[in-house]
């Protein structure tokens, strides 16, 4: 698949990208609730990109308080292979330290830095779109 398959990604820019800086700074004044928020929108993003239900916030969601974040390094390992999954689908390079560096920068405390590069991830994909 070229470029120009991602310029009919099934989700629309506007709902996949997000500010980084933005995304951070909100974490942070908000005490980690906008970034609650920012994983599920990574969620059905990327659950949009594959057309199936590969990440499921509600388990999440339950599974991280259960497990006291625990569960949260393993999602975080998850989202890292999805991602994977998605820039090979459209055509791009795949990042192969994604999962384990998204693992790793979680297991270290630094969640918020694991969404901001997913997210960078993300917007990358929409950024090297080709006009159709």
């Amino acid at each position: 698949m070229t470029l120009e398959a991602t310029s009919h990604l099934p989700v629309p820019e506007q709902d996949a990208c997000r500010s980084i800086v933005w995304g951070i700074v909100l974490s942070i004044v908000t005490l980690g609730i906008y970034n609650v928020y920012w994983n599920y929108c990574e969620m059905k993003t990327i659950n949009g990109l594959l057309g199936r239900k590969e990440l499921s916030f509600s388990l999440w969601a339950i599974m991280s308080i259960i497990t006291f974040g625990i569960f949260h390094l393993y999602y975080e390992y998850r989202m890292g292979l999805a991602l994977q999954e998605v820039q090979v689908k459209y055509g791009h390079p795949k990042d192969a330290n994604l999962p384990l560096v998204s693992l790793l920068v979680s297991f270290f405390g630094l969640t918020v830095v694991a969404d901001a590069i997913q997210q960078n991830q993300i917007n990358k994909l929409y950024s090297a779109r080709v006009a159709p």
